[in-house]
């Protein structure tokens, strides 16, 4: 009895496992080129999640073991128009988020 209870307990893990997505892209100048070393930051305010990132050299970003939720993408660099686009984790696919910023009004 004790064997059959281990073994439906093994089947229905995998349901339960996955409750974490990830947000992965890339932030482009208006030459469409990568920019390196932009902050990107994911965040909820009404369950306080919040997580910085930085561009690598090709542009890219990646934020894992996102909870399922909605979330806001907060892109920020000096020279550029701040960008803030909606983004929703609902399942262990990849949400892939590519922004174009634009060059700041003087």
């Amino acid at each position: 009895m004790k064997r059959v209870a281990f073994v439906c307990l093994l089947m229905t893990t995998p349901l339960f496992a996955a409750s974490a997505g990830s947000v992965h892209g890339k932030v482009l100048g208006p030459d469409n080129r990568p920019l390196a070393g932009v902050v990107v930051q994911l965040r909820n305010d009404l369950t306080g999640f919040k997580e910085d990132n930085a561009t690598t050299s090709d542009g890219g970003f990646t934020f894992t073991n996102v909870p399922f939720n909605s979330y806001e993408l907060r892109i920020e660099a000096q020279g550029f128009t701040a960008v803030r686009q909606s983004v929703d984790v609902h399942s262990a696919v990849p949400v892939e988020a590519t922004v174009t910023m634009k060059v700041a009004a003087l």
